[in-house]
């Protein structure tokens, strides 16, 4: 059977369109990963501020400290 140019242009046109269909989908999938991966660096963010504040209130505890047994490590009371 001899296919006319228009029916092979038609089946051309159907086979774009599932190739651009089944990118579509690929895009879909690929910006869901995206945006888990965002959220993924959000969270490790947070938990980095989370551990840089701890960091902080640690080492100002420790200065305290420092301050604090100073004047006896040093002699001034005695």
């Amino acid at each position: 059977m001899v296919k006319t140019q228009a029916e092979i242009n038609k089946i051309k046109i159907d086979e774009l369109y599932l190739v651009i269909n089944s990118l579509e989908e690929k895009v879909d999938i690929i910006n869901a990963t995206l945006i888990n991966n965002l959220e993924i660096l959000e969270k490790l963010v947070d938990s980095m501020k989370d551990m840089e504040l701890n960091i902080k209130h640690l080492y100002i505890k420790s200065r305290q400290d420092d301050i604090k047994t100073e004047p006896i490590k040093s002699g001034w009371f005695v």
